[in-house]
């Protein structure tokens, strides 16, 4: 299982709350500090389980089956996060590829399809989005119409996975910049 640090992400956040904007007066500029409360929505290794799936637990001793999983329902709970709260970030931190009979027959374009209506802010490249080389990993980020992060994996100069992704994102979140940055751990690439 990969293990993906979320250290660049976590820094990025704590300089943005603590951060300072310009505020003009009539006699001078000065700083003044604003708090940004920030909300981060999170996925990761999903592995191509684009439907719902039942699943056998003990809880308590006792056994229930629950639905787990499933895209559809994932991007209708972000959606409605996002709607009773401010200030979202996002994040599919990464492993999208690789698990089921959709990345067997699609390579990635299901996943793709889905993720690009659900809501992210950003993805990060995982160590599964590797599994089947350079051109699969293109062609599903080609597909893919959000920002793709990796601060520390750098293609090989005229590889065909040159410019498809960028090493951290800035985005403005309630008039604030926020810088993101994600690093793979180096055993996993």
């Amino acid at each position: 299982m990969k293990k993906l640090i979320l250290l660049g992400l976590a820094t990025a956040i704590s300089i943005s709350a603590m951060g300072a904007t310009r505020k003009k007066t009539a006699s001078k500029n000065r700083l003044s500090a604003k708090t940004l409360e920030l909300n981060l929505i999170h996925i990761n290794n999903h592995h191509s389980h684009l439907e719902e799936e039942k699943m056998d637990l003990v809880l308590n001793g006792k056994k229930v089956t629950v639905n787990v999983g499933g895209m559809p329902r994932m991007i209708q709970r972000i959606a409605d996060l996002k709607k009773s709260s401010k200030n979202n970030l996002v994040l599919h931190a990464g492993d999208a590829l690789s698990g089921t009979l959709y990345y067997t027959l699609f390579k990635g374009k299901a996943d793709a399809a889905l993720m690009n209506v659900g809501h992210f802010d950003l993805f990060a490249l995982g160590n599964h989005e590797f599994d089947d080389g350079n051109t699969v990993l293109k062609n599903f980020l080609d597909e893919l119409k959000i920002p793709v992060v990796s601060a520390n994996v750098v293609p090989d100069k005229g590889s065909i996975l040159e410019g498809k992704w960028t090493p951290y994102v800035i985005k403005k979140i309630d008039g604030q910049v926020v810088a993101s940055w994600i690093r793979c751990s180096r055993k996993n690439y």
